[in-house]
This record gives structure tokens, sequence and C-alpha cells, in this order.
């Protein structure tokens, strides 16, 4: 299980305030809302990739912080992107 507890997610507004959410494992969670609501953002937080957002970040109970996410991010996290991300003249072969 991933659970995030109080994250803070702030730009030129603040889109999140102490927010919180727990995605269970083997699970598919839906995340939805308006344009600008957060969405992405949160996706950043929950694959490890935002480091300036504020928020806890626990996996199967276990806090893990500092150096240790980089580790996590890299081992355990994986992240597919809705647009291709391909250089254009490369294909995935």
């Amino acid at each position: 299980m991933i659970e995030l507890k109080d994250v803070t997610i702030a730009y030129d507004r603040v889109i999140l305030d102490h927010a919180s959410i727990s995605i269970p494992a083997h699970s598919i969670t839906l995340l939805r809302g308006k344009s600008g609501s957060g969405k992405t953002a949160l996706l950043y937080c929950i694959a490890l990739i935002d480091n300036k957002s504020s928020y806890k970040y626990f996996y199967d109970g276990k806090l893990i912080e500092g150096k240790m996410r980089d580790e996590y991010r890299r081992s355990r996290i994986s992240y597919v992107l809705q647009e291709s991300s391909l250089l254009p003249h490369l294909d995935v072969t």
C-alpha cells in the first residue's frame, strides 16, 4: 500500500492543502478532477518524482524519506506517461 499524508502542493496558488490518500496494493485507483485541480501534481508525488512539495510518504506502512525516496522510485515505482515521450527520430525498437 502507498499512503501519502499531509500533502501540500503550491505553485502560484495552493492546489492541495494537507490532503491524504491511501492506495491499496494491487488496485486500480482513479484520480478525477477539473483542470488545474492537482491530479498530475499528486501523481508526481505518488511516483516520487516531486521533491518540492511537502508530504509524508509511506510504502507498506514504512515511512520513506530522504535518500530512501530515490531508491524506492528506482526499484518499486513505475510511471507511464499518457503522451508519447519518445524522441521523434527513434521508435520503441
